[in-house]
């Protein structure tokens, strides 16, 4: 399959950092932009993907998504379209 690839955010303690979060074969990947005061890389490989669940950001915008790992670990990202990154990391799982 090929790559896809979405503008988010993904949150580290409670700064959200922009950046893309891209679907592939190995996994979801998230780079961060140079315009973050934190930059960083996660991997997160379809195999340790336990769920995914949709969450609203500020508890009222309908725009985050989790991605809850086996190890417990949470994930969370922030993605206008979240429905079709659900759909295209569950059809790589």
């Amino acid at each position: 399959m090929e790559k896809i690839s979405f503008l988010a955010n993904h949150f580290v303690g409670l700064e959200a950092t922009g950046g893309k979060m891209t679907i592939s074969d190995e996994g979801v990947f998230f780079k961060t932009h140079q315009l973050n005061i934190q930059n960083h890389e996660v991997l997160i490989p379809f195999n340790s993907i336990s769920k995914i669940e949709f969450c609203n950001t500020l508890k009222i915008v309908p725009n985050g998504m989790k991605l809850i790992l086996k190890d417990g670990t949470i994930h969370q990202f922030v993605l206008w379209k979240r429905k079709k990154a659900k759909t295209e990391i569950e059809s790589r799982m």
